[in-house]
C-alpha cells in the first residue's frame, strides 16, 4: 500500500487548503495488457474511486 499527495496549483489556488480524501485503486492486467480509465480531464488512471 502507498500514499502519495499532490496537488497542481495555479496563482488563485495558492490560499486553498488541501482536502484529503480516501480512495481504493487497481491495477488489473491481462497477459500484456494493463486497464486504465480516461478521465474527462484527458488522463489516464487506474480504476476505482472514493470510499
Amino acid at each position: 500500500m502507498f500514499y502519495k499527495e499532490y496537488r497542481e496549483e495555479d496563482e488563485d489556488e495558492r490560499h486553498l487548503p488541501i482536502r484529503h480524501r480516501k480512495a481504493v485503486r487497481a491495477v488489473i492486467w491481462h497477459a500484456t495488457k494493463i486497464l486504465l480509465v480516461y478521465t474527462k480531464q484527458g488522463i489516464y488512471t487506474f480504476p476505482g474511486g472514493g470510499v
